[in-house]
């Protein structure tokens, strides 16, 4: 039946506002004139919606941001431009997440409905992992020079004076190895102080009373050992303070306490390590 006067006019008013404010339309079939539809006044998403209706179906990732939701629901998913934040969409034959509809207001006045973009925030690091906070330096040289003959077996073997800023947060006491890599490709200890206190923030030349020492790789020797290469060539020297979160459990014994040891006991308590590099070159001596 044709409905007629008034009430024919309203109805028929009524159907197109319904269909024009649906959430979730059916898709077009295939072959539909999209320039039909737009000519007509009854375009219901952006141009970008189109373009995804009409060139291909929806990315992966648009498709699995809507896996056991429904038509409407809020979705979100990641594209090139960031994070895509959006509503499960009806798609050809598939739903998945997609840019929102437009309303009446803006199909009327041609306005697009843009994704909205979420940049993630930077992700925040802690102070103490930030390279180039904590920081070990020397009077001996800087990091990459040659160690002067004066802190080496052919002269006083001198320990060098060592300093250090940025202390990490939460260091209950540090530890301070100088190691080697021989020939033989195996790590000597040169140095081993442990329980320096951290409040410290450098030790004096040849200094002896701060923290305990431990003992080298050169037989029982609980003292600074001081570079001794043999053959040509320069061997590098590296001098490494840890900042440590709690007090290593070590033997009581200070000569039990060797490089190896204090290397294992400190491994789970590491905070944060400063290196200093020096060469040492002995020349004919070697």
């Amino acid at each position: 039946m044709k409905p007629s006067g008034k009430f024919g006019h309203y109805a028929a008013i009524f159907c197109i506002l319904a269909l024009v404010g649906a959430g979730c339309m059916a898709p077009a079939s295939p072959g539909t004139d999209i320039r039909g539809i737009e000519a007509s006044g009854t375009q219901t998403g952006s141009a970008q919606e189109l373009q995804m209706n009409t060139s291909g179906p929806p990315p992966d990732a648009a498709i699995a941001a809507c896996g056991g939701k429904t038509c409407g629901d809020n979705c979100q998913f990641m594209d090139r431009e960031g994070m895509i934040s959006s509503t499960c969409d009806e798609k050809p034959g598939v739903l998945a997440c997609a840019p929102a509809r437009s309303g009446p207001d803006q199909q009327a006045s041609g306005t697009e409905t843009s994704p909205q973009v979420n940049t993630p925030p930077p992700i925040k690091q802690p102070s103490a992992l930030i390279a180039g906070t904590f920081v070990l330096t020397s009077e001996a040289g800087s990091d990459g020079d040659t160690l002067p003959d004066e802190y080496s077996c052919d002269r006083a073997g001198a320990s060098p004076a060592l300093s250090w800023s940025g202390t990490p947060a939460g260091t209950k006491e540090f530890a301070l190895m100088m190691t080697t890599l021989p020939v033989d490709g195996s790590t000597r200890w040169n140095w081993v102080l442990y329980h320096i206190p951290a409040t410290a923030t450098g030790i004096a030349q040849n200094g002896s009373s701060i923290g305990i020492l431990g003992t080298g790789s050169h037989g029982s020797i609980m003292m600074y050992d001081p570079p001794c290469p043999q053959g040509p060539g320069a061997k590098l020297y590296t001098f490494t303070l840890y900042a440590l979160s709690a007090s290593p459990k070590l033997p009581a014994n200070p000569e039990e306490v060797t490089g190896p040891v204090l290397t294992s006991a400190i491994s789970f308590i590491t905070l944060d390590e400063a290196n200093l590099n020096l060469y040492h070159d002995r020349g004919e001596q070697g």
